[in-house]
């Protein structure tokens, strides 16, 4: 059973339904997106995992699922992984569009 806990319930595990509805949607029931990361720390050096963008942040979602517990195969694996960097990518884009507005807005205030 995967370790995780989830941003609508406070148990500290999630069935595998769940985690893997989680991880099929990309994002967390917070309504955030779910990255996908790799461990740094002593203790799991290069160890894949799964987790809200506000885990441990001041709403305290907490979804947490380390990659090599959770159920999906290998296929579905790549899959969420590429989903994954897709919404990413996706994000940085609407910061650049988001950034482009603001620029234009400041242009046409100084035109006039």
């Amino acid at each position: 059973m995967a370790r995780t806990t989830s941003c609508s319930s406070s148990s500290p595990s999630l069935g595998r339904s769940t985690a893997t509805a989680v991880l099929r949607r990309g994002f967390c029931d917070c309504g955030e997106r779910i990255l996908y990361l790799t461990s740094h720390s002593d203790a799991n050096p290069g160890r894949k995992f799964w987790r809200c963008k506000n885990w441990k942040s001041p709403t305290e979602c907490g979804f947490f699922l380390w990659d090599d517990e959770t159920v999906f195969d290998a296929a579905h694996r790549r899959t969420a992984i590429e989903l994954t960097k897709t919404l990413h990518e996706l994000g940085e884009m609407k910061k650049k569009v988001d950034d482009s507005k603001k620029d234009l807005d400041e242009m046409k205030i100084k035109a006039e």
